[in-house]
């Protein structure tokens, strides 16, 4: 990615992030107050919503690690001047696809 749109790919990544919080805070409140057996917030009906929060950020994160290990790749060096002064690409992407037919037949 050429360093002279890094600041618009930050505000995307952002954007997209705060439109999972709108969509998803509705939804855990409306859990909350099933959960409490009324319209009113208790304790249990607050802790099943954390609970379902906290379900979410495993299975996000096993996820990522899941597509880190089936790359195969490990961390390389970027090459910060090509990017900066040429354009070209700091790190080129394993091919993910690749190393899975690679794994399949060993």
């Amino acid at each position: 990615m050429p360093v002279s749109i890094i600041g618009r790919i930050f505000a995307l990544i952002e954007l997209v992030r705060s439109v999972a919080d709108f969509i998803m805070s509705p939804v855990l409140l409306k859990i909350a107050k099933v959960a409490s057996g009324g319209p009113q917030l208790r304790l249990g009906g607050l802790h099943e919503a954390m609970l379902i929060t906290i379900y979410i950020t495993i299975f996000g994160a096993v996820i990522c690690l899941i597509l880190y290990l089936a790359g195969g790749v490990g961390l390389r060096a970027p090459d910060l001047q090509g990017w900066i002064k040429e354009g070209k690409p700091a790190l080129q992407s394993p091919d993910l696809a690749a190393a899975l037919r690679r794994s399949a037949r060993h």
